[in-house]
C-alpha cells in the first residue's frame, strides 16, 4: 500500500475551509488516490459511487486550478509533485525514474526545464520561481528551499568555472566546436530518437563552455554522447543534451563509456573463435 505526506494544518487552510464538504471529501480522495506522479484515472462513475450523488462538474469547478483535465481519461495535480518532493526529482532515483517516465508519457515534463510543462500548471505553478498559489505557508516553505537549493548549484558551479579560469598558469579557453557537436548529436538522435539539438540557447552555451574546460570530456565527448543515446533510461524519458552537459550527468555518463563491456556474440558466431566447441583450455 502506497504513501505520501499529508499537511497537518490541510483543515485550517482557508481555500480548504471555503469547500463545500463534498469538494472537501473529493480533494481528498483524489490526491489519495493518484499514483505517486500526481495522475488519476478519470472515472465519474466510480467517483460518483465513492462519494454518493454529487455532481462532479461542479466539483472540478469548486477546486479550479488544483486539478488539471488532461483528456477523458486522466486528471493531473500540478500541485503534487513540489508537495511530495520538495527537493525536485533526480533520474539517478529508481522513484523518481520512475515518476519522470509517467510525467514524460503524459507530455507533462519538461527535460530542459527538468520540471512540469508550465502550460499544464495554468497559472496555479510558476515553475521558474517555484511558487505555488493557494498553498501560503507550506507550498511557499518548499518552493523556497527548492529554489535556495538550485540558486546554490548555480553559484558553485560559477565558482568552480571562475577558480579554473584564475592563476598565472590558468590555460587559455578553447571555444567548443559547435558545428562538430551538433551533428554528432543529431546523428546519433537519428537512430536513438532522442530530442535534436536545434538552437544553442545562452544557457547551453554556458553548461558546453564548463565542460569543455575539462580535458576528459574535450577528449571523449563522443564516446559519452554514445552511451546517452544506447542508455535505455535516456530513450525511455527522451533526454536533451542540456541533460548531459550537467556537471555530474556528463561525469556519470563518462565513466560508464569506460566500462569494458563483453561483446555480445552474433547468431552462428562462437564466443572465442580461437578454440573449437569441446576443446579444453590449458
Amino acid at each position: 500500500m502506497s504513501k505520501r505526506f499529508v499537511e497537518t494544518s490541510l483543515f485550517d487552510d482557508p481555500w480548504f475551509m471555503s469547500l463545500s464538504n463534498p469538494a472537501k471529501l473529493f480533494w481528498v480522495f483524489l490526491f489519495t488516490k493518484c499514483d505517486h506522479a500526481g495522475i488519476v484515472q478519470r472515472n465519474e462513475q466510480l467517483f460518483t459511487f465513492y462519494l454518493g450523488g454529487v455532481d462532479i462538474p461542479s466539483l472540478y469547478e469548486e477546486i479550479g486550478e488544483r486539478v488539471v483535465q488532461l483528456d477523458d481519461t486522466y486528471l493531473f495535480l500540478p500541485g503534487f509533485i513540489p508537495f511530495q518532493y520538495p527537493n525536485g526529482l533526480h533520474p539517478e532515483s529508481k522513484v523518481h525514474a520512475s515518476v519522470i517516465a509517467i510525467l514524460t508519457r503524459h507530455g507533462l515534463w519538461d527535460d530542459d526545464k527538468e520540471c512540469v510543462k508550465e502550460e499544464y500548471c495554468k497559472g496555479y505553478l510558476r515553475v521558474k520561481e517555484g511558487l505555488a498559489k493557494g498553498y501560503d505557508r507550506v507550498s511557499e516553505g518548499l518552493a523556497k528551499g527548492c529554489q535556495t537549493l538550485k540558486d546554490k548549484n548555480k553559484n558553485k558551479n560559477k565558482d568552480k568555472d571562475k577558480n579554473k579560469s584564475k592563476g598565472k598558469d590558468s590555460k587559455p579557453v578553447i571555444a567548443p566546436p559547435y558545428k562538430e557537436i551538433t551533428e554528432e548529436w543529431n546523428r546519433l538522435a537519428g537512430t536513438s530518437g532522442l530530442a535534436r539539438v536545434v538552437v544553442w540557447n545562452t544557457e547551453r552555451k554556458r553548461m558546453l563552455a564548463a565542460r569543455w574546460r575539462e580535458e576528459w570530456f574535450r577528449e571523449n565527448w563522443r564516446a559519452i554522447f554514445r552511451e546517452v543515446h544506447n542508455n535505455e533510461w535516456c530513450r525511455e524519458t527522451q533526454v536533451g543534451i542540456t541533460h548531459v552537459l550537467r556537471p555530474k550527468n556528463a561525469l556519470r555518463y563518462y565513466e560508464a563509456s569506460q566500462v569494458s563491456r563483453p561483446r555480445k556474440a552474433r547468431l552462428g558466431e562462437r564466443v572465442n573463435p580461437k578454440y573449437s566447441p569441446g576443446e579444453v583450455f590449458q
